[in-house]
């Protein structure tokens, strides 16, 4: 028994301990298999998702790949010579802007001169006399032609075109007979017509009593003055109904202030001007008659009675009466074209002044010779020419409203009364002498 008890203990114990031996290792099996199997969890179908997430970003991705491009431009800055590349692009683009530029004024100018050259030496003298007669008229413009020509050149077209060839013809046949009818549609004993010429508009006033006319001045001490007035504070000056410019000032480079007039100035029948140059007077008398002479002194002035007048330049008595003819003084040589101002009277004491438009394309201005047709064709037995150019103004209190004329189609300057349209690129000018009419009884 002994012996049976120890080998059953010995046997047990080894059974116990290869019991023990095989059930530890059981117990890590399941904590190695479960969490720790890779196989087992890349073999799941549930891994397959992210191929299917995979696959649908790829189809995605070209509108993903977009993005980064877009955010390129602001990684650029970082490079540290941006600035400096920047700064070359820009001063790139303003020499290019500048090489255009010049270039194209460089362009301009070899045209215009070319053009020049060819109206100077080209093969029509008559386009070169126009267009140095019409420059030489315009203070602001009258150096231009001695760019091109010489002045011996200059001498000799500016004395041909002085060259007069006059017509003479009776006073009959001039004279329209008096015709009260005319006057029917008179608005205060005065008529305003508008005229489109072949090459210029022109607008005609017609003032039947010669009597309201005189000669308006800018200052009454010309010896201090200086500076002239512009037509809408003359017309305010005389409380006037209409106005014209009047005769000439000192004008040098077209910047004159028209301070003082040259030549001798009446006013109201008092001698308040006369300058130690003289010209064509052009004025009324004490009867109301026009008087056009070349050369006025202030002794002549009293033997002829002047009460009004002012002076412009000799060789501007257009039309000119001696008993029962009338001298027609055309100048066929002298076809400067410009705005023009005139003044005329018929033989029927009927004051006519004249003024025309110019330098635009429906207008480009009027001749000596167009003045003197016009002037005709109203009856005019006597006339002269005044200051033109930039001067040439006609004045007329609320025309507008007189003649039923849309005041929104007008320019800034007409919708205070001026009736012809200004071209200068300033403000109407400062003169010193106008011709103005006063308000009828």
């Amino acid at each position: 028994m002994n012996d049976l008890e120890s080998l059953a203990q010995k046997y047990l114990v080894n059974d116990e301990d290869e019991v023990i031996e095989k059930k530890a290792p059981a117990k890590t099996e399941p904590a190695y298999i479960e969490p720790k199997d890779p196989p087992l969890k890349e073999e799941e179908p549930k891994e397959e998702k992210p191929d299917k997430v995979k696959a649908q970003k790829k189809v995605k991705a070209p509108k993903k790949e977009k993005a980064p491009k877009k955010l390129k431009s602001p990684k650029e800055p970082k490079d540290p010579d941006a600035p400096m590349k920047a700064n070359k692009k820009k001063s790139n683009i303003l020499g290019r802007f500048f090489l255009c530029f010049f270039t194209l004024i460089l362009m301009i100018i070899i045209t215009i001169t070319t053009f020049c050259m060819i109206i100077c030496y080209g093969p029509s003298p008559t386009v070169r006399n126009i267009c140095v007669l019409s420059a030489k008229q315009a203070s602001a413009t009258k150096w231009i032609p001695g760019l091109f020509l010489s002045d011996k050149v200059i001498d000799e077209i500016l004395e041909a075109s002085n060259s007069v060839n006059s017509d003479t013809v009776s006073v009959e046949d001039i004279a329209a007979e008096s015709d009260e009818e005319e006057w029917d549609d008179a608005i205060d004993g005065m008529k305003l017509i508008f005229r489109q010429m072949p090459n210029f508009k022109a607008y005609v006033l017609l003032v039947k009593d010669p009597s309201r006319v005189m000669c308006g001045v800018s200052s009454d001490n010309f010896a201090t003055a200086t500076e002239g007035m512009r037509i809408f504070d003359i017309a305010e000056k005389y409380k006037c109904v209409a106005a014209i410019n009047g005769g000439e000032f000192s004008d040098p480079g077209g910047q004159g202030s028209g301070g003082q007039p040259i030549g001798i100035t009446y006013s109201a029948g008092k001698c308040c001007w006369q300058s130690s140059t003289s010209g064509t007077f052009i004025g009324l008398d004490k009867d109301n008659n026009l008087v056009c002479v070349e050369g006025m002194n202030q002794t002549k002035a009293e033997q002829l009675g002047v009460r009004d007048g002012c002076c412009f330049m000799y060789g501007n008595v257009i039309i000119e009466r001696d008993g029962d003819d009338v001298k027609l003084n055309y100048a066929d040589d002298n076809l400067g074209i410009a705005q023009k101002t005139a003044i005329g009277q018929r033989a029927d004491g009927t004051i006519i002044m004249i003024v025309t438009d110019g330098r635009s394309t429906d207008s480009v201005g009027a001749t000596r010779n167009d003045m003197i047709d016009l002037m005709v064709e109203y009856g005019a037995v006597v006339a002269g020419s005044l200051d033109g150019g930039s001067s040439s103004m006609l004045y007329y209190r609320d025309y507008f409203t007189a003649y039923n004329i849309d005041k929104s189609t007008l320019d800034e300057y007409q919708q205070k009364g001026l009736v012809n349209h200004y071209k200068a690129f300033t403000n109407p000018r400062r003169i010193p002498t106008y011709f103005i009419v006063m308000p009828g009884e």
